[in-house]
Protein backbone atom coordinates (compact mmCIF):
# COMPACT_ATOMS: atom_id res chain seq x y z
CA UNK A 1 0.00 0.00 0.00
CA UNK A 2 1.35 3.21 -1.25
CA UNK A 3 0.54 6.31 0.88
CA UNK A 4 2.05 9.51 1.92
CA UNK A 5 2.71 10.82 5.31
CA UNK A 6 0.11 13.51 4.82
CA UNK A 7 -2.26 11.50 3.99
CA UNK A 8 -1.95 9.03 7.13
CA UNK A 9 -2.10 12.14 9.34
CA UNK A 10 -4.58 13.29 7.72
CA UNK A 11 -6.74 9.71 8.07
CA UNK A 12 -5.90 10.14 11.95
CA UNK A 13 -7.03 13.46 12.33
CA UNK A 14 -10.58 12.03 10.91
CA UNK A 15 -10.85 9.31 13.03
CA UNK A 16 -10.29 10.89 15.58
CA UNK A 17 -12.70 13.61 14.79
CA UNK A 18 -15.60 11.18 13.61
CA UNK A 19 -14.60 7.81 15.95
CA UNK A 20 -13.15 8.80 19.16
CA UNK A 21 -14.55 12.48 20.25
CA UNK A 22 -17.93 11.36 20.03
CA UNK A 23 -17.22 8.40 22.74
CA UNK A 24 -14.53 10.27 24.45
CA UNK A 25 -16.57 11.77 27.27
CA UNK A 26 -18.23 8.04 27.75
CA UNK A 27 -14.65 6.04 27.80
CA UNK A 28 -13.24 8.60 30.50
CA UNK A 29 -16.41 8.48 32.44
CA UNK A 30 -16.49 4.75 32.02
CA UNK A 31 -12.17 4.03 32.43
CA UNK A 32 -12.87 2.14 29.47
CA UNK A 33 -10.43 1.02 26.60
CA UNK A 34 -12.12 0.80 23.48
CA UNK A 35 -11.04 -2.45 22.09
CA UNK A 36 -13.87 -1.60 19.36
CA UNK A 37 -11.22 1.02 17.70
CA UNK A 38 -8.23 -1.70 17.21
CA UNK A 39 -9.31 -3.00 14.21
CA UNK A 40 -10.67 -0.19 12.30
CA UNK A 41 -7.22 1.40 13.45
CA UNK A 42 -5.11 -1.57 12.34
CA UNK A 43 -6.66 -1.58 8.87
CA UNK A 44 -6.46 2.54 9.00
CA UNK A 45 -2.00 1.34 8.95
CA UNK A 46 -1.88 3.86 12.24
CA UNK A 47 0.29 1.48 14.10
CA UNK A 48 2.89 0.95 10.79
CA UNK A 49 4.14 4.28 10.32
CA UNK A 50 7.91 4.43 11.03
CA UNK A 51 8.53 0.64 10.28
CA UNK A 52 10.40 -0.96 7.50
CA UNK A 53 8.57 -1.95 4.46
CA UNK A 54 10.06 -5.62 5.05
CA UNK A 55 7.96 -6.12 8.07
CA UNK A 56 4.82 -4.37 7.17
CA UNK A 57 5.78 -0.48 7.61
CA UNK A 58 5.42 2.15 6.01
CA UNK A 59 8.93 3.29 5.80
CA UNK A 60 8.64 7.08 7.58
CA UNK A 61 9.84 8.79 9.95
CA UNK A 62 9.27 8.90 13.33
CA UNK A 63 8.02 12.49 13.08
CA UNK A 64 5.29 10.81 11.32
CA UNK A 65 4.57 8.86 13.82
CA UNK A 66 4.07 11.90 16.26
CA UNK A 67 2.05 13.52 14.33
CA UNK A 68 -0.31 10.75 13.96
CA UNK A 69 -0.50 10.52 18.35
CA UNK A 70 -0.76 14.46 18.27
CA UNK A 71 -4.18 14.05 16.15
CA UNK A 72 -5.44 10.66 18.08
CA UNK A 73 -4.72 12.87 21.45
CA UNK A 74 -6.53 15.52 20.75
CA UNK A 75 -9.53 13.05 21.03
CA UNK A 76 -8.15 11.02 23.74
CA UNK A 77 -4.96 11.19 25.18
CA UNK A 78 -5.10 7.53 26.28
CA UNK A 79 -5.78 5.95 22.93
CA UNK A 80 -2.11 8.00 21.95
CA UNK A 81 -1.05 6.09 24.88
CA UNK A 82 -2.13 2.53 23.75
CA UNK A 83 1.01 3.27 20.61
CA UNK A 84 3.40 5.01 22.58
CA UNK A 85 4.01 1.54 24.47
CA UNK A 86 3.39 -0.37 21.87
CA UNK A 87 5.75 0.86 20.00
CA UNK A 88 8.17 1.57 22.62
CA UNK A 89 7.77 -2.43 22.92
CA UNK A 90 8.16 -2.72 18.81
CA UNK A 91 11.58 -0.67 18.81
CA UNK A 92 13.63 -2.25 21.41
CA UNK A 93 12.56 -5.88 19.13
CA UNK A 94 13.44 -4.07 16.01
CA UNK A 95 16.73 -3.29 17.20
CA UNK A 96 17.95 -6.00 19.75
CA UNK A 97 15.48 -9.15 18.91
CA UNK A 98 17.03 -11.93 17.32
CA UNK A 99 16.19 -13.03 13.28
CA UNK A 100 14.03 -15.77 15.01
CA UNK A 101 12.05 -13.47 17.17
CA UNK A 102 11.51 -10.86 14.38
CA UNK A 103 10.45 -13.82 12.36
CA UNK A 104 7.88 -14.79 14.80
CA UNK A 105 6.67 -11.53 16.41
CA UNK A 106 7.47 -8.42 14.36
CA UNK A 107 5.29 -8.34 11.46
CA UNK A 108 2.08 -9.12 14.03
CA UNK A 109 3.58 -5.76 16.28
CA UNK A 110 4.31 -3.91 13.24
CA UNK A 111 0.70 -3.86 11.54
CA UNK A 112 -1.14 -4.01 14.76
CA UNK A 113 -2.49 -7.48 14.84
CA UNK A 114 -0.89 -8.00 18.38
CA UNK A 115 -0.75 -5.23 21.02
CA UNK A 116 2.52 -4.76 23.41
CA UNK A 117 2.97 -3.93 26.85
CA UNK A 118 6.64 -2.79 28.39
CA UNK A 119 6.39 -3.98 31.62
CA UNK A 120 9.12 -2.37 33.95
CA UNK A 121 7.29 -0.77 37.46
CA UNK A 122 6.50 -2.32 40.51
CA UNK A 123 4.93 -1.09 43.65
CA UNK A 124 8.68 0.01 45.06
CA UNK A 125 10.51 0.69 41.90
CA UNK A 126 8.79 3.42 40.04
CA UNK A 127 11.65 5.88 38.47
CA UNK A 128 14.41 3.98 40.73
CA UNK A 129 13.42 1.11 38.00
CA UNK A 130 16.97 -0.67 39.23
CA UNK A 131 15.15 -1.71 42.14
CA UNK A 132 12.35 -4.15 40.78
CA UNK A 133 12.23 -7.23 42.55
CA UNK A 134 10.59 -9.42 39.91
CA UNK A 135 13.27 -12.31 39.74
CA UNK A 136 14.20 -14.67 36.10
CA UNK A 137 15.85 -18.04 37.23
CA UNK A 138 17.34 -20.18 34.60
CA UNK A 139 15.45 -23.54 34.60
CA UNK A 140 16.32 -26.62 32.60
CA UNK A 141 13.83 -25.38 29.59
CA UNK A 142 14.35 -21.61 29.88
CA UNK A 143 13.80 -19.22 32.27
CA UNK A 144 11.13 -19.12 35.42
CA UNK A 145 9.30 -15.80 36.70
CA UNK A 146 8.12 -14.64 39.58
CA UNK A 147 7.47 -11.36 40.71
CA UNK A 148 4.42 -8.26 39.84
CA UNK A 149 4.93 -5.77 38.10
CA UNK A 150 2.25 -2.09 38.69
CA UNK A 151 1.01 0.10 36.58
CA UNK A 152 1.24 -1.87 33.33
CA UNK A 153 0.14 0.36 30.27
CA UNK A 154 -1.63 -1.92 28.27
CA UNK A 155 -2.65 -5.00 30.47
CA UNK A 156 -5.18 -6.95 29.57
CA UNK A 157 -5.34 -5.94 26.36
CA UNK A 158 -1.29 -7.06 25.36
CA UNK A 159 -0.50 -10.00 23.59
CA UNK A 160 3.12 -9.62 24.42
CA UNK A 161 4.44 -8.48 27.33
CA UNK A 162 7.96 -6.84 27.43
CA UNK A 163 8.93 -7.80 30.85
CA UNK A 164 11.68 -6.60 32.84
CA UNK A 165 13.39 -8.98 35.49
CA UNK A 166 16.09 -9.41 37.23
CA UNK A 167 18.86 -11.90 36.30
CA UNK A 168 21.60 -11.33 39.05
CA UNK A 169 20.16 -9.98 41.70
CA UNK A 170 23.18 -8.93 43.16
CA UNK A 171 24.14 -6.52 40.54
CA UNK A 172 21.72 -4.23 40.48
CA UNK A 173 21.29 -2.31 37.27
CA UNK A 174 23.75 -4.52 35.50
CA UNK A 175 22.25 -7.97 36.52
CA UNK A 176 18.48 -6.86 34.76
CA UNK A 177 17.46 -8.78 31.43
CA UNK A 178 13.74 -8.12 29.88
CA UNK A 179 11.71 -11.37 28.47
CA UNK A 180 9.10 -11.60 26.36
CA UNK A 181 6.38 -12.93 27.45
CA UNK A 182 3.10 -14.23 25.68
CA UNK A 183 0.08 -13.54 27.26
CA UNK A 184 -1.32 -17.26 27.03
CA UNK A 185 1.80 -17.99 29.27
CA UNK A 186 0.87 -20.31 31.97
CA UNK A 187 0.75 -18.55 35.47
CA UNK A 188 0.74 -14.98 34.07
CA UNK A 189 -2.24 -13.17 35.70
CA UNK A 190 -3.50 -9.71 34.90
CA UNK A 191 -4.92 -8.62 38.15
CA UNK A 192 -6.25 -4.79 39.67
CA UNK A 193 -7.71 -2.35 36.62
CA UNK A 194 -6.65 0.61 38.06
CA UNK A 195 -8.96 3.72 38.36
CA UNK A 196 -6.54 7.01 37.41
CA UNK A 197 -7.16 10.48 37.57
CA UNK A 198 -6.67 10.91 33.42
CA UNK A 199 -5.69 9.12 30.53
CA UNK A 200 -8.64 6.52 31.44
CA UNK A 201 -8.71 5.58 28.08
CA UNK A 202 -5.62 3.82 28.38
CA UNK A 203 -5.77 0.20 30.20
CA UNK A 204 -3.36 0.14 33.28
CA UNK A 205 -3.44 -2.94 35.43
CA UNK A 206 -1.26 -5.33 37.48
CA UNK A 207 0.76 -8.04 36.28
CA UNK A 208 1.24 -10.88 38.81
CA UNK A 209 4.28 -13.86 37.13
CA UNK A 210 3.72 -16.83 39.38
CA UNK A 211 6.24 -19.59 38.15
CA UNK A 212 6.06 -18.67 34.43
CA UNK A 213 8.17 -20.85 32.37
CA UNK A 214 9.42 -18.70 28.82
CA UNK A 215 11.94 -20.32 26.89
CA UNK A 216 15.72 -19.30 26.13
CA UNK A 217 14.59 -17.73 23.09
CA UNK A 218 12.65 -15.35 24.86
CA UNK A 219 15.42 -13.42 26.45
CA UNK A 220 15.37 -10.41 24.31
CA UNK A 221 19.22 -8.82 23.66
CA UNK A 222 22.11 -10.55 26.13
CA UNK A 223 21.39 -11.71 29.51
CA UNK A 224 22.00 -9.20 31.91
CA UNK A 225 22.31 -6.33 29.67
CA UNK A 226 17.87 -5.64 29.64
CA UNK A 227 18.58 -2.00 31.49
CA UNK A 228 20.32 -0.68 28.52
CA UNK A 229 17.87 -2.00 26.64
CA UNK A 230 14.67 -0.90 28.84
CA UNK A 231 16.41 2.93 28.62
CA UNK A 232 16.79 2.67 25.09
CA UNK A 233 13.04 2.10 24.18
CA UNK A 234 12.03 4.80 26.71
CA UNK A 235 13.69 7.24 24.89
CA UNK A 236 11.21 6.98 21.91
CA UNK A 237 8.16 6.90 24.67
CA UNK A 238 9.53 10.41 26.19
CA UNK A 239 8.96 11.77 22.71
CA UNK A 240 5.73 9.91 22.23
CA UNK A 241 4.87 11.78 25.44
CA UNK A 242 5.51 15.05 24.20
CA UNK A 243 3.31 14.39 20.95
CA UNK A 244 0.58 13.67 23.15
CA UNK A 245 1.00 16.83 25.65
CA UNK A 246 1.75 18.91 22.33
CA UNK A 247 -2.11 17.48 20.85
CA UNK A 248 -3.91 18.25 23.91
CA UNK A 249 -2.22 21.58 24.21
CA UNK A 250 -3.46 22.12 20.39
CA UNK A 251 -7.01 21.20 20.94
CA UNK A 252 -7.16 23.14 24.20
CA UNK A 253 -6.35 26.49 22.38
CA UNK A 254 -8.87 25.16 19.64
Amino acid sequence: MNISSEELILKAKNFTKENIKPIAKELDESNRCPKELFDPMRKLGFFRAQYPLEYGGYDMDYKSAFYILKEIAKGSAGISLLYVVHWMATDVLLKYGTESQKKKYLKDLVEGKKIAAYSISEATAGSDAAGIKTVAEKVENGWKINGTKYFVTNGGIADLYFVMCKTSPNKGAKGISLFIVDKETYGLDVTYYAEKMGFRSSATTNLVLKDCIVSEDNLLGKEDKGFEIVLDGLVGGRLGMSAIGIGIGEVALE
